[in-house]
């Protein structure tokens, strides 16, 4: 089952309108600590701000996209200036569909929270020793290419071409 993108509430939290489809880029996916992204068993050396570190989860030829104050190609600033993220919804279909898919999955923290409310991305940059940067949108059209959130919250990953 993937979700179509339609929610049941006006606030976005509930989702029940899970549909067969065979496009599987709309899967909401899994959940990701900052370490788990970045491939690393212990992340506690990576302190400094904007320390790109530079592995992740994700495939050869892939990683994951940089964020805080970096806005060259690979970043999430670049991609909110490439596709004028900041005058569009993150519900708008050049958001989550085709060819981006950046779903508003939520999180977890203990528990999965906001699905269809929050889209959280993480960034391979770091932030201090316990935050790192990501990418925040919501389904009000709010997007954060320079956001920080706590290493041990899963977050959602989304690989950018090397």
């Amino acid at each position: 089952k993937i979700w179509n993108g339609v929610t049941t509430s006006s606030t976005g939290t509930t989702i029940n309108n899970m549909t067969q489809g065979t496009d599987q880029h709309y899967h909401l996916g899994n959940y990701y600590s900052w370490s788990a992204a970045v491939a690393m068993n212990n992340t506690a050396s990576y302190t400094t701000q904007y320390t790109d570190v530079n592995q992740s989860i994700c495939p050869k030829g892939w990683t994951l996209p940089k964020s805080g104050n970096i806005t060259t190609a690979g970043s999430f600033q670049y991609l909110v200036n490439q596709y004028n993220w900041a005058s569009n919804s993150m519900t708008n279909p050049n958001m989550w569909a085709a060819p981006l898919y950046f779903p508003l999955a939520g999180y977890w923290s203990g528990s999965s929270g906001s699905v269809a409310y929050y889209g959280l991305f993480w960034s391979s940059v770091v932030r201090s020793s316990s935050y790192a940067y990501l990418m925040y949108g919501d389904y009000s059209g709010a997007v954060y290419p320079a956001d920080v959130n706590s290493r041990y919250n899963g977050f959602s990953v989304r690989c950018v071409s090397r």
